[in-house]
């Protein structure tokens, strides 16, 4: 799952500069609706984010880890914590349309995720094995997307 942080930064930069610089319709469209679907894919990624520190208050919890009695919370929020946080939270904004179809502010989520993601140090095989889920969450969100669409310009 580290690889989807690290094609998100690396992408994005690129369809925002096709959609500054080509004037050309048939690429804008293209990339308007490439935009939605990767942020649509870091999405799966804040959701799986969330469902790790869900599993590891959970595990806390089960081996009795407790706070200390003098537990403040300003002692613990550090500019890491907040990164965490923002990174699993505010992906979960692509689902209002106008900031999933923004490109300031896909590249904003990208500029967050430049300090987060890291090239990923896989063998051959792990490679090839994410490169073809992140291809099936593509193929999966492209087509619910473009079902999505029919279906809503079938019922105006």
């Amino acid at each position: 799952m580290a690889i989807y942080p690290f094609l998100y930064v690396w992408l994005i930069p690129f369809l925002i500069i096709f959609l500054v610089i080509r004037k050309n319709r048939l690429v804008n469209s293209w990339v308007h609706s490439l935009l939605p679907i990767l942020n649509w894919i870091l999405l799966v990624y804040a959701a799986y984010q969330l469902r790790i520190i869900i599993g590891l208050i959970q595990f806390l919890r089960t081996i009795s880890a407790s706070a200390p009695k003098d537990f403040q919370w300003q002692d613990y929020l550090d500019a890491n914590t907040i990164k965490l946080i923002a990174s699993v939270v505010l992906p979960f904004l692509f689902l209002l349309a106008t900031f999933n179809k923004s490109k300031w502010f896909s590249l904003a989520i990208m500029l967050l995720y430049l300090n987060i993601a890291e090239w990923p140090a896989y063998s051959s095989w792990e490679w090839f094995k994410n490169i073809a889920i992140v291809f099936s969450w593509f193929a999966f969100l492209a087509g619910g997307r473009w079902t999505w669409l029919q279906l809503s310009q079938k019922n105006k």
